[in-house]
């Protein structure tokens, strides 16, 4: 990334996720779309790990590459997570390597007990080597060709249809916490948990029903 941030009709920008659910900072969303506004031919979301909460990327993105590297056990680690019924694309990198070809050959053995989707794309096993560039026309070739089969069978239409209602619920949950978040400073709900006259349950509901009658009183 260093060596292109500054090519023209290049943007890169780094968003922490702030422990936000899914591992996604809470405005890339919204970026996407600003930047689809703006007319860029590629966004590229990067997520870091392939922990079991950071998979929410597949509900946002077109196409969902997950890379692994040999040496590292991570085709059992994906296998673990559930990564492989979110991938579209699977890349080990670092082909160069004497071990890559046993990870290629796990990973693909994986993916074969994966049932097919019910669109019908079959995930491949692309080997890379970043440093060097070498797969990456490889690379650019299988996420051109799933592109176009999101378009011929319609699923394209349904992944934008789907991301807009996540967007929707991420949004909404958002909004949610910033206001549980504010009513958690009440000093007097506070002060009655502290010392044990109200339980942290009991609590919870009056805050709720606090929250509650605030949205209603706003509404009115």
């Amino acid at each position: 990334m260093s060596k292109h941030i500054g090519d023209p009709g290049v943007y890169i920008r780094s968003l922490a996720s702030r422990g936000n659910v899914g591992g996604l900072a809470a405005a890339v969303p919204a970026s996407i779309r600003a930047l689809a506004a703006a007319r860029y031919d590629w966004i590229v979301i990067e997520t870091v790990g392939v922990g079991q909460n950071e998979v929410a990327v597949a509900a946002f993105a077109d196409t969902t590459v997950v890379v692994s590297a040999p040496g590292l056990g991570d085709s059992l680690q994906a296998e673990k997570a559930g990564v492989l019924e979110i991938a579209d694309i699977m890349v080990v990198n670092k082909a160069d390597r004497l071990d890559a070809k046993d990870t290629v050959r796990d990973i693909s053995a994986s993916l074969r007990l994966v049932p097919t989707p019910a669109h019908g794309w079959r995930v491949p096993v692309v080997p890379t080597q970043a440093d060097a560039g070498g797969g990456i026309s490889e690379l650019r070739a299988v996420l051109d060709q799933h592109h176009a089969f999101l378009i011929k069978s319609g699923e394209f239409a349904q992944r934008r249809r789907r991301r807009r209602v996540a967007e929707w619920e991420t949004r909404a949950r958002q909004i949610a916490r910033q206001q549980v978040d504010a009513a958690l400073r009440d000093g007097r709900l506070r002060a009655l948990v502290a010392d044990g006259e109200l339980s942290p349950e009991l609590a919870a509901l009056k805050l709720m029903e606090h929250l509650h009658d605030a949205d209603r009183t706003t509404q009115h």
